[in-house]
């Protein structure tokens, strides 16, 4: 008992220490795995389909308009990022179309870590939330790491996303509490 009032009084005075040099709380998150491939593939209805982007070339103004929709600062300079990471062959985007418009975005990391992926930046413009879009990028971004021979899927889900996530058999690891700095201009 008294290690775990400890480690909250130390989780305590971290936080108040970032606080104190500008740093913002974020929402706490779960952290989340997924170990071994779905048994079966998930139908999707007729009018939602996936497109992966695997190249720095490939268009992105689709997941700039999902970014812009859904309240992220400084758009450009995230597209910019992803790009990079694009280039260097660290992660691969999937977008969710409902129709012909861009509805849902995800990324997919491959880290230095064989045998591990991480999904992240799942978002999905309001007006098409609750349709199941972001099962959808979650299933294909499963798919694509298994069949990389990606043994473990994690994410930091927000809770939000939780409930999908475990529907989808991920497991509950441990919880983190990220913080932000802001830069000043």
């Amino acid at each position: 008992m008294s290690d775990d009032l400890e480690r909250l009084d130390d989780e305590r005075r971290a936080a108040g220490e970032l606080s104190d040099v500008g740093c913002q709380p974020e929402p706490v998150e779960s952290v989340l795995v997924r170990v071994g491939a779905p048994s079966d593939s998930p139908t999707r209805s007729a009018d939602r389909h996936i497109r992966v982007v695997a190249s720095a070339d490939d268009d992105l103004s689709d997941v700039a308009d999902i970014l812009r929709a859904t309240g992220r600062p400084a758009v450009e300079r995230e597209i910019e990022q992803l790009r990079k990471q694009l280039l260097d062959s660290e992660i691969s985007l999937h977008i969710a179309y409902l129709g012909d418009v861009p509805a849902s975005c995800g990324r997919l990391h491959y880290g230095a870590t064989s045998g591990f992926a991480e999904l992240a930046g799942g978002r999905s413009q309001p007006e098409f939330r609750r349709r199941g879009l972001y099962t959808d990028l979650v299933n294909s971004r499963l798919a694509e790491a298994f069949s990389a021979s990606r043994s473990h899927v994690y994410v930091d889900a927000l809770p939000t996303s939780e409930p999908i996530l475990r529907r989808l058999n991920f497991r509950f690891v441990s919880r983190t509490h990220p913080f932000s700095y802001p830069p000043s201009n």
